[in-house]
């Protein structure tokens, strides 16, 4: 008998069929600015007091319940990325509704307000090539910066992230699986982030919103693009695209 361990409200499971090109048409790469993880980053540009950073945990099943209990009924005091036009590309919600989740899992709290209010809060804006924020503003290009608004932004702020352990910003360990979902499973907690790669760009990210004692009865909660349906889904009905790498973060913290 498989047993699941949710998040915190108490929710029946439910598996969304919506076909799997929403996930690549949705949540496609944007025109980010920001191209691949640069594991030679200028460690001068963050040489802050790293004795005087203060950490906050994260705590992986507010996270979880976030996105579980808001994929269909989306925080509107956040703006919805589905609107956001990048030129190049059209955006989906999906990196926007994952980096809510993340801030639920540092302000430990699920409500929306709560998480809203968090973005005054948890803002990295330390090292100039590696922002992580939301501002709220009317313009999609100055109300939060790439490592928000799409997929791939994300990945690259999460995968530098993890090659600074002392940084400030989020913190975290990054595992990388090469097309194995079952193996990609066995490494996801509680409220992880994980974020689909193909030839080394980000295009979907979801948050593990309930995990089992079979890893592949994982639970992935999202929002999507344009069209498509919010989901759970379990790791065994993911089929990503041929050649998708998946990228599992496991959050640790925030530091400031």
């Amino acid at each position: 008998m498989r047993t699941l361990k949710w998040c915190s409200l108490s929710l029946a499971l439910s598996v969304c069929l919506a076909p799997m090109s929403a996930l690549v048409l949705g949540c496609h790469p944007v025109d980010d600015s920001v191209d691949s993880v640069d594991e030679s980053a200028d460690e001068e540009n963050v040489d802050v007091a790293h004795s005087a950073l203060t950490v906050t945990s994260y705590e992986g099943h507010y996270a979880a319940t976030y996105a579980w209990a808001w994929k269909n009924d989306k925080n509107a005091l956040f703006v919805d990325a589905t609107n956001w036009n990048y030129g190049q590309w059209s955006g989906g919600d999906c990196t926007n509704f994952a980096n809510q989740a993340i801030l639920a899992g540092l302000k430990k709290s699920w409500q929306k307000s709560d998480v809203f209010n968090a973005t005054a809060t948890f803002k990295d804006q330390v090292d100039p090539n590696n922002w992580w924020w939301y501002n709220g503003t009317t313009n999609p290009h100055t109300m939060a910066e790439p490592q928000w608004r799409g997929a791939n932004g994300l990945y690259v702020y999460l995968s530098t992230q993890a090659l600074h352990p002392t940084w400030a910003g989020i913190r975290l360990k990054h595992v990388v699986i090469n097309g194995s979902k079952s193996t990609a499973a066995a490494n996801m907690k509680l409220g992880n982030v994980v974020i689909w790669t193909m030839g080394g760009s980000g295009y979907h990210s979801m948050i593990v919103s309930a995990v089992s004692s079979d890893p592949n009865w994982h639970e992935l909660s999202y929002r999507n693009g344009p069209g498509y349906s919010p989901a759970s889904k379990l790791v065994k009905d993911l089929n990503p695209a041929a050649g998708t790498k998946w990228n599992v973060f496991n959050i640790t913290g925030f530091a400031k």
